[in-house]
């Protein structure tokens, strides 16, 4: 008899040589794999077939919000449009006449919405294929927001992001997908979404998990991992668990990235860039820095637009213990959020220029 997990809410029964369970969080274990074993890539409109990775998400149909952490090329945001699909479907089963459906699908900003590969543009590709048409039935771009009417379906999906949150207060979606969703800097994106998750709704979140804005979702994992989420299941597997990535690509990367980022994007791993994350930080009192002290800035600049253009002021003291000091910090974008609409728009010059302003010592 093969030997079994159970995830501590007993949803589901995993076999013990593919899974590793802890509380709700389930690990993939990485499968023997030769070269040139790789299988031929298919298109988004042919049934799901589930890799082992994939497999657990999809059959779990009762848990409520979903996590999938994944490798970059493992299929985690390949599951979206499959598993949004299917819980139009769930809806479908007991429609009611006049009754009318609202889903949404976020993403960490409308430019990446609108990338083919990613949430929404995905989702239309699928539809496309799936029903053989042009998105042009049902897709408006301007607003971007997909309108099945036309396919004879009371259904409707929204696009949400960071930069428009707004976009689903007050809706009541029946099911979410969160894509790449440790690129969302902003915590309460998730909880935005969950908020608007009606009766029995359920979110699911892909994504790898980036540094930038990993933090909110690492404190999810931990709690589910301890077992403290029960309403939560995260699948963490490596990008070689996907039958349709090869031993011979993962191990050229392997061999040409650093280890802490080859397990961030390949191994679902949460790292520590190394020099550029410290582990502690300390605050003190606040003081008047010394004029003979060396000061220095450095600057993340933008070509515009939403990002943030970063900059950060250091001081160093020479003596011992010879410490350095960041003193000030400085993150704007060039273009307003829409929560800010007094804000002006400033130029990268512009920017520029502002910052050395604050560098100028009274």
């Amino acid at each position: 008899m093969t030997a079994s997990l159970l995830t501590a809410n007993k949803n589901l029964n995993l076999p013990a040589a593919v899974y590793k369970v802890k509380g709700n969080l389930i690990d993939v274990r990485r499968p023997r794999r030769k070269k040139g074993d790789a299988l031929k890539p298919i298109g988004v409109g042919n049934p799901l077939v589930p890799h082992w990775g994939q497999k657990p998400i999809w059959n779990d149909r009762k848990t409520r919000n979903q996590i999938l952490l994944a490798g970059s090329q493992g299929g985690k945001s390949h599951i979206g449009p499959y598993w949004l699909w299917r819980e139009i479907e769930r809806k479908l089963e007991d429609k009611r006449p006049g009754q009318e459906y609202l889903f949404g699908i976020v993403a960490p900003t409308l430019q990446m919405q609108r990338q083919r590969t990613v949430g929404m543009a995905r989702m239309a590709r699928f539809l496309e294929q799936k029903f053989n048409c042009s998105e042009e039935m049902f897709l408006n771009k301007q607003d971007l927001k997909i309108n099945l009417r036309p396919l004879g379906y009371p259904v409707e999906i929204y696009a949400g992001s960071a930069e428009r949150r707004h976009r689903l207060q007050g809706a009541r979606l029946e099911a979410a997908w969160i894509d790449e969703g440790a690129n969302v800097r902003d915590p309460a994106i998730y909880h935005i979404t969950t908020q608007r998750l009606h009766g029995e709704g359920r979110l699911l979140v892909t994504t790898t998990p980036y540094l930038a804005g990993a933090l909110w979702l690492k404190q999810i994992i931990d709690r589910v991992a301890a077992g403290e989420d029960l309403e939560t299941v995260v699948v963490r597997f490596p990008s070689i668990v996907n039958p349709y990535f090869s031993l011979e690509e993962e191990q050229a990367l392997r061999d040409s990235l650093p280890p802490w980022y080859f397990n961030m994007m390949y191994n679902a791993q949460f790292e520590q860039p190394q020099g550029l994350v410290y582990p502690d930080v300390t605050y003190i009192e606040p003081f008047a820095i010394p004029s003979e002290w060396v000061r220095m800035i450095g600057i993340d600049p933008t070509h515009g637009g939403p990002d943030q253009f970063a900059a950060v002021w250091i001081t160093y003291d020479p003596f011992e213990p010879e410490t350095w000091y960041i003193y000030r910090e400085f993150y704007l974008s060039c273009t307003p959020p829409i929560s800010k609409p007094n804000q002006p728009w400033r130029s990268p010059g512009q920017m520029l220029e502002e910052i050395y302003h604050m560098s100028v010592v009274e």
